[in-house]
């Protein structure tokens, strides 16, 4: 798997997601991807926290959650760094298993910066985030 070599090595990522082996999943992608660990929270509500505590370059949201689902964690983040005036915002990467057009939509108007679906694809996610992160 290609790795991106131009990412500045104190990159901070979170996953959030309701399903353990997602979790994993995407924890073992990041570090193989990006060469970090990434941190781990189980559902909007905890990664809204975490966010207001933290600043994350990548936020991975699963967009459908109990308690608080992604698009609206997503929403509440994106309020909270324009409020706190942030020059950089975190980059939310929707992922979900419902990956229609309208989704999409929805997640680019909660702030997200892109959709990607499940089950994940290694060199797509690879691809993507050298996109994002190495431009």
């Amino acid at each position: 798997m290609q790795k991106l070599s131009k990412v500045k090595k104190d990159l901070r990522v979170l996953i959030v997601d309701d399903n353990p082996i997602n979790r994993e999943i995407l924890s073992i992608l990041v570090d193989d991807i990006l060469q970090v660990s990434a941190e781990v929270v189980e559902d909007g509500c905890e990664a809204v926290e975490r966010a207001m505590k933290e600043f994350y370059d990548v936020i991975f949201m699963d967009v459908f959650m109990p308690n608080l689902n992604g698009l609206m964690a997503s929403e509440q983040i994106i309020k909270q760094q324009e409020r706190n005036q942030f020059a950089v915002k975190s980059i939310i990467i929707g992922v979900t298993a419902d990956y229609s057009i309208s989704l999409q939509e929805a997640c680019k108007r909660a702030g997200m910066y892109d959709c990607f679906a499940k089950p994940l694809d290694a060199s797509f996610v690879s691809k993507k985030l050298k996109e994002l992160l190495c431009a």
